[in-house]
């Protein structure tokens, strides 16, 4: 069992195709940045994670088992920093849990919930910019944007596509576009913009 803590300028995981890595013992803390390599899965188990450098999800999977985090905004890298998703990489809800105040980065990756074991946290997000044409999906019950905290979508001129399958709610509450761009909902569930 490793308890160190890190806190350099970046710490970088690379986990390669097939494989998988499960942090449930080290805390990273300070204004380290995460970076995430490799084709293989990440598995964020270990809760409170209070690093402020953000995370960056450069290829692969990256997938968030502990949601339920002590303080609401204390998701991965997202306290005080932006979590950018790669081309073709993959940030994966698969936890129980709400987060808040999370600024993400799109740049051609995919955000999505292959939860099944109870509503997933994709809640009152701050901003989600567009930096290449990306993706949110999600495959059971979750991947929420609700309340009545603002949310600002900088499409940049990209298009964000969105596949929500039957059974699947997904919410924009109090959402702001800017930049131009498309939003493509694919839908067999239930999609809003505004309040839910």
């Amino acid at each position: 069992t490793n308890n160190e803590s890190a806190a350099t300028a970046e710490l970088h995981v690379e986990v390669e195709e097939g494989e998988e890595f499960e942090n449930r013992d080290v805390s990273i803390q300070g204004s380290v940045k995460l970076v995430k390599e490799g084709d293989g899965t990440f598995i964020a188990a270990k809760p409170d994670q209070l690093y402020a450098g953000g995370t960056l999800v450069s290829a692969g999977e990256f997938r968030l088992t502990s949601c339920n985090y002590g303080g609401f905004s204390n998701f991965y890298g997202a306290d005080g920093g932006e979590v950018t998703v790669g081309e073709g990489a993959v940030l994966n809800f698969d936890g129980n849990g709400n987060h808040q105040n999370m600024n993400f980065v799109l740049d051609g990756g995919e955000i999505c919930s292959t939860n099944d074991h109870g509503m997933s946290g994709f809640a009152w997000i701050a901003s989600l910019r567009l930096t290449a044409d990306s993706k949110i999906s999600g495959y059971n019950y979750g991947f929420v944007n609700a309340g009545s905290a603002a949310m600002t979508v900088d499409l940049g001129g990209y298009t964000l596509t969105l596949d929500i399958p039957g059974g699947q709610y997904f919410y924009m509450a109090n959402t702001t576009f800017t930049g131009g761009g498309k939003l493509i909902a694919n839908t067999g569930g239930y999609f809003s913009i505004g309040y839910y």
